[in-house]
């Protein structure tokens, strides 16, 4: 198995950033604040984030309604 790499510089940080600013102008405000702002980065492999949600509701939420938007692939 292949190990994910964690986020452990700046410029991680910088691109989720950058994906906050995008998805900030394509999700209602709300669903912005409550959804996405509050998710973290886990990790960051083959371009892609895996990040962490505070509940089951936030966690079903993004993948139901904002997941076009994201760019989700179910695991």
């Amino acid at each position: 198995m292949k190990k994910r790499r964690k986020i452990i510089d700046m410029d991680m940080l910088e691109i989720w950033n950058q994906v906050l600013e995008n998805l900030e102008g394509n999700v209602s405000p709300v669903g912005f604040n409550i959804h996405i702002k509050t998710a973290v980065p886990v990790c960051f492999e083959n371009s892609t984030f895996t990040i962490s949600v505070a509940t089951s509701i936030n966690k079903n939420l993004v993948r139901n309604r904002i997941k076009t938007k994201l760019g989700i692939r179910q695991q």
